[in-house]
């Protein structure tokens, strides 16, 4: 019985000697481990906070990108409906035979109606533009004010006289030279109409790509962070 005791005593001791050298000769290692572990069970509310942060920026994001949408949306309807549809209802001769040529009173129409366009243009339009928007926007007004010249040319034959007689009694007369100016300038302006209508139509168009382009790339962007906050991302 003393023998047995011995013995398993004897082998406590041994395991115990081996387990203690297996501290001392890993003991950096070991320690390492556990201050990585530490570390890790320290950080981990840390990350847990920043992907909330994250998530709730994406979701402010997503609503302000969502209003920068409308407003595109808003703008293209706005566009399409004071600025292009004008533009294309100027008088234009039929293509497929002789039309005849703008009238003088219809020049008049046209000319207020351009003059309106460029008023919406100008002040009533207040959608925020990127610098390609705003660029297509100065080439669609300069287009619209030298159309409406040109119909104002046309019609300036009839908008004046060469000569009258003001309330004052006074009377006034346009040199011969000027009012022949006037006629020529009219009856070239005549021939100017139909592609300066175009003209204004293709920059109307321009613009239009350029806010639906930019209406694209909220939409891609609107995709993105509709990803990352589904955890596709």
């Amino acid at each position: 019985m003393l023998l047995i005791q011995a013995i398993i005593v004897w082998g406590l001791l041994t395991a115990m000697s081996g387990i203690g050298q297996f501290l001392y000769d890993w003991q950096t290692l070991i320690g390492s481990g556990l201050a990585l572990a530490a570390a890790y069970w320290a950080v981990k509310p840390v990350y847990a906070q920043l992907e909330l942060t994250r998530t709730q920026s994406n979701g402010v994001l997503r609503e302000m990108l969502l209003d920068r949408q409308s407003e595109f949306q808003q703008a293209i309807a706005a566009v399409k409906k004071h600025v292009e549809k004008p533009i294309r209802e100027v008088y234009q001769p039929d293509r497929w035979e002789e039309g005849r040529p703008i009238s003088s009173e219809r020049a008049f129409h046209d000319s207020q109606s351009m003059s309106v366009v460029l008023t919406w243009l100008k002040v009533e339009y207040h959608w925020r533009d990127s610098e390609t928007v705003e660029a297509s926007k100065q080439s669609l007004v300069q287009s619209i004010e030298v159309l409406r010249d040109a119909l104002d040319a046309v019609h300036a034959p009839d908008s004046v006289h060469q000569e009258w007689i003001d309330d004052e009694g006074e009377h006034h007369e346009i040199a011969a030279d000027d009012w022949a100016a006037i006629l020529t300038r009219g009856e070239e302006a005549i021939g100017e109409i139909d592609g300066l209508r175009s003209a204004a139509v293709k920059a109307a168009t321009a613009m239009l790509n350029a806010l639906n382009a930019d209406r694209y790339g909220i939409r891609r962007r609107l995709s993105e962070v509709d990803a990352a906050l589904l955890g596709r991302a």
